[in-house]
Protein backbone atom coordinates (compact mmCIF):
# COMPACT_ATOMS: atom_id res chain seq x y z
CA UNK A 1 0.00 0.00 0.00
CA UNK A 2 1.46 3.73 -0.72
CA UNK A 3 1.47 6.16 1.53
CA UNK A 4 -1.18 8.27 -0.17
CA UNK A 5 -3.34 5.24 0.23
CA UNK A 6 -2.56 5.17 3.52
CA UNK A 7 -3.56 8.64 3.94
CA UNK A 8 -6.35 8.40 2.15
CA UNK A 9 -7.87 5.51 3.85
CA UNK A 10 -6.92 7.17 7.49
CA UNK A 11 -8.95 10.18 6.82
CA UNK A 12 -11.42 8.32 5.36
CA UNK A 13 -11.44 6.22 8.44
CA UNK A 14 -11.34 9.73 11.01
CA UNK A 15 -14.02 10.87 8.65
CA UNK A 16 -16.59 7.53 9.50
CA UNK A 17 -15.66 8.25 13.12
CA UNK A 18 -16.40 11.50 13.26
CA UNK A 19 -19.43 10.94 11.27
CA UNK A 20 -20.48 8.23 13.94
CA UNK A 21 -19.69 10.16 17.12
CA UNK A 22 -21.84 13.05 15.61
CA UNK A 23 -24.65 10.93 14.82
CA UNK A 24 -24.48 9.35 18.32
CA UNK A 25 -24.52 13.20 19.79
CA UNK A 26 -27.64 13.52 17.60
CA UNK A 27 -29.55 10.32 18.40
CA UNK A 28 -29.36 11.18 22.15
CA UNK A 29 -30.25 14.40 21.31
CA UNK A 30 -33.39 13.22 20.04
CA UNK A 31 -33.98 10.43 22.38
CA UNK A 32 -33.70 13.25 25.02
CA UNK A 33 -36.57 15.03 23.11
CA UNK A 34 -38.58 12.10 22.91
CA UNK A 35 -38.26 11.33 26.64
CA UNK A 36 -37.85 14.20 28.60
CA UNK A 37 -36.77 14.10 31.84
CA UNK A 38 -39.13 11.92 34.06
CA UNK A 39 -42.34 13.39 35.09
CA UNK A 40 -42.56 13.43 38.47
CA UNK A 41 -45.38 11.11 39.91
CA UNK A 42 -48.66 13.02 41.37
CA UNK A 43 -48.79 13.68 45.22
CA UNK A 44 -50.33 10.88 46.72
CA UNK A 45 -53.82 11.86 47.03
CA UNK A 46 -55.19 11.42 50.40
CA UNK A 47 -58.98 10.34 51.01
CA UNK A 48 -60.29 10.97 54.39
CA UNK A 49 -61.92 8.05 55.22
CA UNK A 50 -64.35 8.86 57.94
CA UNK A 51 -64.40 7.06 61.53
CA UNK A 52 -67.23 4.65 61.58
CA UNK A 53 -69.74 6.24 64.54
CA UNK A 54 -69.16 4.99 67.66
CA UNK A 55 -72.27 4.72 70.06
CA UNK A 56 -71.99 6.29 73.29
CA UNK A 57 -73.44 5.13 76.53
CA UNK A 58 -76.90 7.08 76.39
CA UNK A 59 -76.89 6.61 72.68
CA UNK A 60 -76.73 2.89 73.31
CA UNK A 61 -79.48 2.62 76.48
CA UNK A 62 -81.59 4.52 74.51
CA UNK A 63 -81.49 1.91 71.81
CA UNK A 64 -81.95 -0.88 74.28
CA UNK A 65 -85.00 1.21 75.44
CA UNK A 66 -86.36 1.64 72.45
CA UNK A 67 -86.49 -2.34 71.86
CA UNK A 68 -87.21 -4.04 75.35
CA UNK A 69 -89.84 -3.11 77.34
CA UNK A 70 -88.92 -1.65 80.10
CA UNK A 71 -90.84 -1.31 83.88
CA UNK A 72 -91.18 2.12 85.07
CA UNK A 73 -87.63 3.58 83.65
CA UNK A 74 -85.82 5.58 85.32
CA UNK A 75 -82.53 7.02 83.16
CA UNK A 76 -79.54 8.50 84.88
CA UNK A 77 -76.63 10.10 83.94
CA UNK A 78 -75.17 10.54 87.36
CA UNK A 79 -71.57 11.27 88.44
CA UNK A 80 -68.77 9.55 88.22
CA UNK A 81 -68.97 9.40 92.57
CA UNK A 82 -72.41 7.98 92.39
CA UNK A 83 -71.15 4.81 89.83
CA UNK A 84 -68.10 4.58 92.40
CA UNK A 85 -70.56 4.33 95.45
CA UNK A 86 -73.61 2.33 93.66
CA UNK A 87 -71.50 -0.29 91.71
CA UNK A 88 -68.21 0.16 93.44
CA UNK A 89 -66.20 0.43 90.58
CA UNK A 90 -63.19 2.17 90.06
CA UNK A 91 -64.09 5.71 88.02
CA UNK A 92 -60.53 6.52 87.40
CA UNK A 93 -60.37 5.39 83.81
CA UNK A 94 -64.65 6.37 83.48
CA UNK A 95 -65.22 8.51 80.32
CA UNK A 96 -68.75 8.29 80.29
CA UNK A 97 -71.52 6.26 81.71
CA UNK A 98 -75.42 6.08 81.53
CA UNK A 99 -78.21 3.55 83.21
CA UNK A 100 -81.68 3.24 83.76
CA UNK A 101 -83.54 1.38 86.75
CA UNK A 102 -87.13 0.29 87.85
CA UNK A 103 -88.43 3.34 89.14
CA UNK A 104 -91.15 1.05 90.91
CA UNK A 105 -87.87 0.29 93.06
CA UNK A 106 -89.03 -3.64 94.10
CA UNK A 107 -88.45 -4.91 90.57
CA UNK A 108 -84.24 -5.69 90.00
CA UNK A 109 -85.01 -4.23 85.50
CA UNK A 110 -81.71 -2.06 85.58
CA UNK A 111 -79.50 -1.52 82.50
CA UNK A 112 -75.82 0.32 83.19
CA UNK A 113 -73.57 1.24 79.93
CA UNK A 114 -69.89 2.47 80.99
CA UNK A 115 -67.09 3.53 78.75
CA UNK A 116 -63.67 3.10 79.82
CA UNK A 117 -60.28 4.36 78.48
CA UNK A 118 -59.13 1.11 77.77
CA UNK A 119 -60.48 -2.04 77.82
CA UNK A 120 -58.48 -3.59 80.41
CA UNK A 121 -59.80 -0.77 82.71
CA UNK A 122 -63.55 -2.33 81.46
CA UNK A 123 -62.56 -6.03 82.11
CA UNK A 124 -61.56 -4.86 85.81
CA UNK A 125 -65.42 -3.27 86.34
CA UNK A 126 -66.88 -6.68 85.05
CA UNK A 127 -65.42 -8.37 87.94
CA UNK A 128 -67.30 -5.64 90.22
CA UNK A 129 -70.37 -5.65 87.91
CA UNK A 130 -70.31 -9.55 88.70
CA UNK A 131 -70.42 -9.04 92.26
CA UNK A 132 -72.41 -6.18 92.21
CA UNK A 133 -75.57 -8.93 90.71
CA UNK A 134 -74.31 -11.16 93.70
CA UNK A 135 -75.36 -8.67 95.75
CA UNK A 136 -78.53 -7.59 94.16
CA UNK A 137 -79.85 -11.68 93.64
CA UNK A 138 -79.23 -11.80 97.20
CA UNK A 139 -81.16 -8.78 98.33
CA UNK A 140 -84.09 -9.43 95.87
CA UNK A 141 -84.35 -12.86 97.02
CA UNK A 142 -86.37 -11.99 100.16
CA UNK A 143 -89.00 -10.21 98.28
CA UNK A 144 -88.59 -10.59 94.58
CA UNK A 145 -91.39 -12.78 92.86
CA UNK A 146 -90.18 -15.74 90.66
CA UNK A 147 -90.35 -14.08 87.02
CA UNK A 148 -88.08 -10.98 88.83
CA UNK A 149 -85.42 -13.58 90.34
CA UNK A 150 -85.53 -15.14 87.09
CA UNK A 151 -84.17 -11.42 85.63
CA UNK A 152 -81.47 -11.89 88.23
CA UNK A 153 -80.62 -15.31 87.11
CA UNK A 154 -80.45 -14.34 83.38
CA UNK A 155 -78.62 -11.21 83.90
CA UNK A 156 -75.40 -10.75 82.06
CA UNK A 157 -72.13 -8.46 82.58
CA UNK A 158 -70.00 -8.50 79.92
CA UNK A 159 -67.28 -6.11 78.40
CA UNK A 160 -66.69 -5.44 74.67
CA UNK A 161 -63.87 -3.25 73.97
CA UNK A 162 -63.34 0.15 76.21
CA UNK A 163 -66.75 -1.14 77.11
CA UNK A 164 -68.40 -2.38 80.43
CA UNK A 165 -72.04 -3.87 80.89
CA UNK A 166 -74.40 -4.77 83.09
CA UNK A 167 -78.02 -6.36 81.82
CA UNK A 168 -80.67 -7.17 84.13
CA UNK A 169 -84.01 -7.23 82.09
CA UNK A 170 -87.12 -8.93 80.88
CA UNK A 171 -84.97 -10.14 77.74
CA UNK A 172 -80.84 -10.19 78.84
CA UNK A 173 -80.33 -12.16 75.83
CA UNK A 174 -81.98 -10.07 73.15
CA UNK A 175 -80.43 -6.99 75.16
CA UNK A 176 -77.23 -8.87 74.97
CA UNK A 177 -77.54 -8.46 70.94
CA UNK A 178 -78.10 -4.95 70.81
CA UNK A 179 -75.31 -3.83 72.83
CA UNK A 180 -72.66 -6.63 70.64
CA UNK A 181 -74.04 -4.99 67.23
CA UNK A 182 -73.94 -0.93 68.24
CA UNK A 183 -70.46 -2.10 69.87
CA UNK A 184 -69.26 -3.90 66.91
CA UNK A 185 -65.94 -2.18 66.24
Amino acid sequence: MSKKMKKTSLIIVSALLSACLLAGCQTNETVDELNPEPVPTPEETVVEVEEPHVATPKEILAEILAQIPFPSPVERDETERHFGEFYRIDTTDLQAASFVNSGAGYQPDEVAVFKFSSPESAEAAVVVLKRHLERRTVTFSEYASPEDMRKLYDGVVMSRGDYAFYIVNADSSKTKEIVEQLTNN
